[in-house]
């Protein structure tokens, strides 16, 4: 569906495939900017990946091809088995709340941009490091509140 299915490209003593050019493209485009993205910042499973198959004298291109397939099906199974929700960040939240302090005074406290608490406290990223960092800092600040 997202164009990214192997067809044999072979000619002469040369065995190999390309991308379909059927499919979505805008999906292909997709695949095409997450294998960018993961190769450009680096990101180990890529990096492995890549070395092992330029090992295997495969071209950088041929490569792509085969990294978009493999983002194509984490993609899928994701859309298959949608993540839990995490209630820590929803604990998290409802302690922030309930002494009062407004998100972007935890966020400036803890050195870590507003969004990224956002996103920790509604569940969408999971960051158990910080989550114990908050913790401990609305922990310090409760029983002070209280006295």
């Amino acid at each position: 569906m997202a164009g990214v299915a192997r067809i044999p490209a072979s000619s002469g003593q040369r065995t190999r495939h390309r991308l379909s050019r059927g499919g979505n493209r805008h999906a292909n485009s997709a695949l095409h900017r997450i294998v960018l993205l993961r190769m450009r910042h680096r990101e180990p499973r890529t990096m492995a990946y890549f070395e092992r198959r330029r090992a295997e004298q495969l071209t950088d291109r041929d490569i792509m091809r085969c990294l978009k397939r493999h983002v194509a099906n984490e993609v899928y199974a994701a859309l298959l088995n949608p993540a839990t929700d995490h209630p820590v960040g929803r604990e998290l939240r409802a302690r922030r709340q309930a002494i009062g302090i407004p998100i972007s005074v935890l966020a400036t406290t803890l050195g870590v941009p507003y969004q990224r608490l956002r996103r920790l406290e509604i569940g969408t990223r999971a960051d158990p490091e910080l989550e114990a960092r908050a913790a401990t800092v609305l922990e310090q600040i409760s029983p002070t509140l209280t006295a």
